[in-house]
């Protein structure tokens, strides 16, 4: 593959203490991505599929093994460096969504723009504006959070992903509280920042929206147990 090695995962290993033993959750998993790729990770509960994701976005370190991503070890930044790479870096789609409860939707799209320095008060409030409507939801860019629905609150995480315009997208079921129409919009927003040169994995319980990306990693009791180009 000719496009630029963006994520590469060197035999990484993750282990949790439960009482007096450890649990190993995930198991020597190797693998790459390239620029322009949309993978989705599949899996049962318990695979693996989340905590491979935290690995990933530097939420989580490896019990052992090496990330890189964009060329960057991941194990070579502080916390506070890791914190600055991610709202510099990349763009996540929360399971959960980790909308700020006192803050408006347009709000929290805004958000990741401040606390990275990027764009003018002029740019961020038309790109607000931009990404509110590619997600459908201008009519409530001045609600709380607590005011829409599960579904709108994952539009808002999904738009406030790309708000620093990553090169990098992360998301975690990221159309788990759609309705099929919903979600399925939601799938060609993500096809269409692929289009454009993004780099989209996603952890998904969905194999038909697997089946439509580049790409399924497959994880089963924490090993990749197949890795298919679509």
């Amino acid at each position: 593959m000719s496009s630029k090695l963006l994520i590469d995962v060197q035999q990484v290993t993750k282990r949790f203490p439960v009482g007096h033993h450890e649990v190993e959750v995930l198991k020597d998993i190797s693998f790459q991505v390239h620029e322009g790729e949309f993978v989705a990770i599949v899996g049962q509960s318990g695979s693996g599929k989340s905590t491979l994701l935290n690995m990933l976005t530097g939420v989580d370190r490896p019990t052992s093994g090496e990330v890189f991503v964009n060329g960057q070890r991941l194990k070579d930044l502080s916390e506070d460096g890791l914190a600055h790479w991610r709202r510099r870096e990349i763009g996540i789609v929360f399971q959960f969504f980790n909308l700020v409860p006192g803050l408006t939707v347009a709000q929290n799209i805004r958000l990741p723009m401040e606390l990275a320095d990027l764009y003018t008060p002029l740019e961020r409030t038309a790109r607000v504006a931009a990404l509110l409507d590619q997600v459908g939801l201008a009519e409530r860019a001045t609600w709380l959070p607590s005011r829409v629905s599960g579904g709108d609150q994952q539009r808002a995480a999904i738009a406030r992903a790309n708000a620093n315009d990553p090169r990098l997208i992360f998301g975690d079921e990221p159309t788990g509280r759609q309705d099929p129409r919903s979600a399925a919009a939601c799938f060609d927003l993500f096809q269409e920042w692929v289009d454009t040169g993004k780099t989209f994995l996603m952890v998904t319980h969905s194999r038909a929206l697997a089946a439509r990306t580049g790409r399924t990693i497959e994880l089963a009791d924490g090993r990749v147990i197949r890795d298919e180009v679509h």
